[in-house]
């Protein structure tokens, strides 16, 4: 899509002005620097120490619960 190199607040608006209603990161500072009340995109935080699958693992149900329904515009925090 291009959006490499993106800063945080020009990424979330883009995923709001492209339709996606999701963000799935491992950003622990993202939500606490970004005004999310602007966007309509959920941001689910990984509370994990890597992006290797036995870190992410622990939290498949949890984050598979979230997809399925995510509240608009609020922070999940997901946490092993």
């Amino acid at each position: 899509m291009g959006w490499t190199g993106r800063k945080n607040g020009e990424l979330l608006g883009l995923l709001t002005l492209n339709g996606f209603n999701l963000l799935i990161t491992i950003d622990k500072s993202l939500y606490k620097q970004q005004n999310l009340d602007n966007f309509s995109v959920t941001v689910v935080m990984l509370n994990v120490k890597t992006t290797k699958y036995e870190d992410i693992q622990p939290i498949f149900g949890q984050l598979f619960t979230t997809i399925l329904s995510p509240p608009p515009g609020k922070v999940i925090i997901l946490t092993p």
